[in-house]
């Protein structure tokens, strides 16, 4: 059973995620860009992406190597998971959608306030939009590269490797568990490994 005052703060911060992202989200497409800024608001969007399976690497890779389980505040919240993921790499396919989600949306939420409370440049709205939807949904794709069964569209994304397939998860499970970090999309990985190694 998890404490209930963690529920509530994954509670708040989802909701708070959504807000957020929903405001930023309609001044980017209120303010109309024109179509030639279409390519540079996509590249921009590819960059979120890329940037937020990189940041999903390093967070994997500094609780994995740093502190304990048993360290005031950080230690239960956040190390505790990805230790457990090492011992059960299943036991994320039975935890709910709150958290999977609620720490990844209360790590994004300074960006988004600061991008809501000070506009920026309509590219860097549109790279922080995918950054934060690809942070939020990080652990929904690392689940399924975990599960047995998927809904065919996660499939068919596998596949693509648009999100985290499955045969590139398990690198970073095979000993000694020092590669294959990033869980967005895996992209990243190459880079990481390079940098880490």
């Amino acid at each position: 059973m998890r404490p209930r005052l963690l529920l509530l703060l994954e509670s708040a911060a989802v909701a708070a995620f959504a807000a957020l992202l929903a405001v930023l989200a309609v001044r980017l497409f209120r303010g109309a860009p024109d179509w030639n800024q279409v390519p540079l608001l996509l590249l921009a969007a590819l960059a979120g992406y890329l940037l937020a399976d990189l940041a999903s690497g390093l967070i994997r890779w500094f609780c994995d190597t740093f502190f304990r389980e048993d360290t005031p505040v950080i230690g239960p919240v956040l190390i505790h998971p990805f230790r457990e993921h090492h011992r059960d790499p299943a036991a994320m396919t039975r935890h709910g959608f709150l958290e999977l989600t609620g720490n990844s949306c209360l790590g994004v939420l300074p960006f988004l306030a600061l991008a809501v409370w000070k506009p920026w440049a309509p590219a860097l709205d549109a790279g922080l939009l995918a950054f934060a939807l690809a942070l939020f949904a990080t652990n929904l794709f690392h689940r399924w590269a975990h599960s047995t069964q998927v809904p065919p569209i996660v499939s068919w994304l596998q596949r693509r490797r648009v999100i985290l397939p499955p045969g590139q998860h398990a690198v970073h499970h095979a000993a000694p568990n020092t590669k294959a970090y990033c869980v967005t999309s895996g992209w990243m990985n190459g880079i990481l490994d390079r940098v880490l190694s």
